[in-house]
């Protein structure tokens, strides 16, 4: 089973605020967050500008939010670079975190990042 659109729209919602709220509250030479949603999913990139810039200098993929339609559960992945490669990354599972069955509590790992894994 798919998300609902009431479901996707509920998604879209919340990951727009969690955005433009960590953008707000964080300056420039830290990265802002930017999202890209598809169909069952988000994935969360951090954009980097340089100081006399306000065009962006890189965008790297941090965090991916997915929907599992198999299991009907949510997974929030984060992105392993390879430093050989660039451009390309793995999507690990978040370490110690359990499927969810709403994404609620995972943008909430995303914001606060208990872990030092994102910011």
């Amino acid at each position: 089973m798919s998300i609902s659109e009431i479901e996707q729209y509920r998604l879209e919602k919340a990951v727009r605020a969690l955005c433009c709220s960590r953008n707000q509250n964080t300056p420039v030479e830290q990265g802002k967050l930017q999202y890209e949603i598809y169909t069952g999913g988000v994935i969360f990139s951090e954009l980097d500008f340089l100081l006399d810039s306000s065009h962006c200098n890189s965008d790297n993929p941090i965090a991916k939010l997915e929907y599992d339609k198999r299991d009907e559960h949510w997974m929030l992945y984060v992105a392993q670079h390879d430093p050989e490669e660039p451009g390309v990354q793995t999507w690990l599972p978040y370490p110690n975190l359990s499927k969810q069955e709403t994404f609620d509590p995972l943008l909430e790992i995303l914001e606060e990042d208990p872990q030092h894994m994102f910011w």
